[in-house]
């Protein structure tokens, strides 16, 4: 296991086109926090190098929970060449403004 502070963006990077491409647009496991505790669903990420989007309602229990929390985790399968992983990102939540979906 290799922890982000030991590598480079661009090694990060490379890793992450060969274990989660950008095209395959995984499903991952979202958590989040309420006053009752954690709740854990999954999603459909989205991935542009090294930034991660997934799309939800604004009116969403999901969307209320990352505003009034702000902190976001998430967990993904990596597919290696010879072996299975896993990607663990925790960060803090930016919303982003896109086109409704229809």
């Amino acid at each position: 296991m290799r922890a982000v502070e030991n590598i480079t963006s661009e090694e990060l990077a490379e890793l992450l086109d060969r274990t989660l491409p950008v095209e395959t647009e995984p499903t991952v496991s979202l958590a989040t926090c309420d006053r009752h505790g954690p709740h854990v669903r999954n999603v459909s990420l989205v991935r542009d190098r090294l930034s991660f989007y997934f799309a939800t309602s604004r009116d969403s229990e999901k969307m209320g929970q990352l505003k009034e929390h702000g902190n976001v985790e998430f967990v993904a399968v990596l597919r290696g060449e010879t072996k299975l992983g896993s990607l663990r990102v925790a960060g803090t939540l930016v919303e982003v403004a896109g086109a409704p979906l229809r």
